[in-house]
């Protein structure tokens, strides 16, 4: 069987892959222009890709293809329908970074809430040295214990958060986007009521046309002055123009990005005049990223295949 894996380098490095390379013959690129697919994948029976589009006409060209594998949970880079119609399955993998994201979040919500980067400075500058004082006061701390902690999206990623928050003795609310999902271990609240309880907000949440610009202008206005928002969803679902004005305007005490509008970050970004405030952390969407979560890709695809293979669908979105 021969196996084509578009995008290696968007795995990283350090991975075992024995157990893809035991389900038949892999071709590895490091990464694939939307140009390059069909020259690529000509003989493939199975196509391993994260950012390649797969619409009808790329489908219809792949004449050996039997199987798109995504290395990830989103799928909307394939038309399910025309590989439907071709017999073409296609799976993705999922819940194999929640524990990643979940650790980042807070990792993201501790640099926020302790200003752990402004601590450091100070004392790297000297500062500490000639200090009177055992302490230094200069920047607020404040205890999540103490605090509100708002989740956008209850899903497996934000069901973690929400036992992490609640470990650090902060109040738990969310809000479901998708209207579906129900914790009865938390209040689940309407969106309005989120913003304006919520000293911390993480979000959660997959990109739909219910998410789209969720966090806009009118949205920031309604926070508290005092909170901050964590976004380890997807990029658009922050407006980033408008949280740049709020911050601004101090409609909201701090930020946290791992997730872009444009990945790379783009030279016209509205946030590059902010990268130098400490109430704004960007960091280079690593939240799913650790070397266990990129591992169990690899072995989630895997045995995607190795169920195509004995006749199963045990990751098949096109079902």
């Amino acid at each position: 069987m021969k196996i084509v894996l578009l995008d290696q380098k968007s795995l990283g490095e350090k991975l075992e892959f024995e157990k893809l390379e035991s389900m038949g013959s892999v071709t590895y690129y490091d990464y694939t222009n939307q140009e390059q697919i069909i020259e690529r994948c000509a003989e493939a029976e199975v196509v391993i890709t994260n950012k390649g589009y797969f619409d009808e006409s790329t489908i219809e060209a792949l004449k050996h293809l039997k199987l798109i594998c995504m290395t990830g949970t989103g799928y909307d880079k394939i038309d399910i329908q025309a590989a439907k119609k071709r017999g073409v399955g296609v799976c993705n993998v999922m819940d194999y970074c929640s524990n990643s994201v979940a650790q980042h979040t807070l990792a993201l919500v501790l640099q926020l809430v302790n200003h752990m980067n402004y601590y450091r400075d100070y004392v790297r500058s000297g500062k500490y040295i000639e200090d009177d004082a055992f302490t230094h006061y200069e920047v607020q701390i404040n205890e999540i214990a103490q605090m509100t902690w708002g989740i956008v999206g209850m899903g497996s990623i934000g069901s973690k958060v929400a036992k992490i928050a609640e470990a650090m003795g902060a109040k738990v609310i969310y809000y479901s986007t998708s209207g579906k999902n129900q914790q009865d271990a938390y209040d689940r609240v309407s969106f309005d009521d989120l913003l304006e309880l919520s000293d911390i907000i993480t979000i959660h949440a997959p990109l739909n046309d219910q998410t789209r610009n969720l966090f806009d202008e009118g949205v920031f206005a309604k926070m508290k002055k005092s909170a901050i928002l964590v976004n380890v969803g997807r990029g658009d679902i922050v407006n980033e123009a408008a949280l740049v004005s709020a911050l601004n305007n101090h409609l909201i005490a701090g930020a946290a990005l791992d997730v872009l509008s444009i990945e790379p970050m783009s030279k016209e970004s509205k946030l590059l005049p902010m990268l130098n405030d400490a109430r704004l952390i960007i960091t280079p969407h690593v939240a799913w990223a650790s070397i266990t979560a990129r591992q169990n890709v690899i072995d989630e695809v895997a045995l995607n295949i190795e169920a195509y293979v004995k006749g199963n669908k045990y990751q098949r979105v096109d079902v």
